[in-house]
């Protein structure tokens, strides 16, 4: 089973923000990215929220005003997005919240 992480910066910059989804880029993670500010990622890795938070910090150098949540189990999810933003959450985060 995937492990299935959300993580939220406070108000980062276009720049730090384009960092962040460079460097997940050709990795073992699937992410999305359809607002501002935030990224859902999965991967098969044996990986905590706070060793993700460290690699993260690692390889952006944003160190401060962002949280890192691991999500195991059912997550149920509802919302207003963009068509194919939906179709990564179906495929990866599994079927909205009916």
């Amino acid at each position: 089973m995937a492990n299935k992480f959300v993580i939220i910066f406070n108000n980062a910059s276009k720049e730090q923000q384009d960092v962040i989804t460079r460097r997940l880029q050709g990795t073992k993670y699937s992410f999305w990215h359809w607002m501002e500010n935030v990224w859902l990622v999965t991967t098969d890795e044996n990986v905590t929220a706070k060793s993700f938070a460290e690699w993260l910090e690692k390889f952006t150098g944003i160190t401060r005003f962002y949280v890192v949540f691991r999500i195991d189990g059912p997550c149920p999810y509802w919302g207003r997005n963009n068509n194919e933003a939906w179709k990564w959450m179906a495929k990866f985060w599994g079927p909205s919240d009916h």
